[in-house]
């Protein structure tokens, strides 16, 4: 079943709600979160977030809250895509898409992809001059972004994912990096069985907080 892809803005009131009760890829290393023993916090308190966030029928991140270096990167962005249609679309006829929200029509899944290709997901990542220079010593994406890349891959159904780091403030041939993450090679079904998984524990949870909801005996 193809995702659904919704027009418009992100960071909106109608984007929170998009994304409230569902999984997505900024919170995939959370739900991949582990330990020796027992589930990982991270996993745990995931799990809890979004349980509430269906219950409630309201996102719990929607003040909008950002920083400085979250402006910054947001204010980047888009000159981070013209830099890639110039180096890696340039003399082709594809064109960026850009959406809201990705969601997945099977699983509560979704993702909120910074542009689309007709078979591709794009990931920008502005980051701080020390992370975007090691990127560019290392030439490889970080291991800590590739659960968020997976998933929207997961989500959107495509073949591939281009990780994009931009820095204006260094020097032009050190100002851009990207990788391109093939399907094949990101085992997306290993994925998918995680995040199903996971996702059935949230509806076991939902259940249990409606039982009490409504008053079983034992409560």
């Amino acid at each position: 079943m193809p995702p659904k892809i919704h027009k418009g803005e992100q960071r909106t009131p109608e984007w929170f709600q998009l994304r409230c009760g569902r999984l997505n890829g900024s919170r995939a290393a959370d739900m991949l979160s582990t330990i020796k023993t027992g589930e990982a916090a991270a996993r745990r308190n995931l799990r809890v977030e979004l349980c509430l966030e269906r219950l409630l029928k309201q996102p719990l991140d929607s003040d909008g809250y950002t920083n400085a270096a979250m402006e910054w990167g947001i204010e980047q962005e888009p000159h981070a895509l013209r830099r890639y249609e110039d180096a890696v679309l340039g003399g082709t006829l594809d064109t960026l898409t850009k959406v809201a929200y990705v969601s997945d029509e099977l699983f509560m899944a979704g993702c909120s992809p910074d542009a689309l290709l007709e078979d591709g997901v794009i990931e920008v990542k502005c980051l701080k001059q020390a992370n975007h220079w090691a990127i560019m010593r290392e030439q490889k994406i970080p291991s800590k972004y590739l659960p968020q890349l997976r998933h929207n891959m997961w989500v959107t159904k495509t073949n591939w994912v281009d990780f994009i780091s931009f820095d204006p403030r260094f020097p032009e041939r050190l100002q851009f990096y990207y990788e391109r993450l093939w399907r094949k090679d990101a085992d997306i079904e290993g994925y998918e069985k995680q995040a199903v998984v996971f996702l059935e524990e949230c509806d076991k949870e939902v259940d249990f907080m409606k039982m009490v909801e409504h008053g079983h005996p034992k409560w």
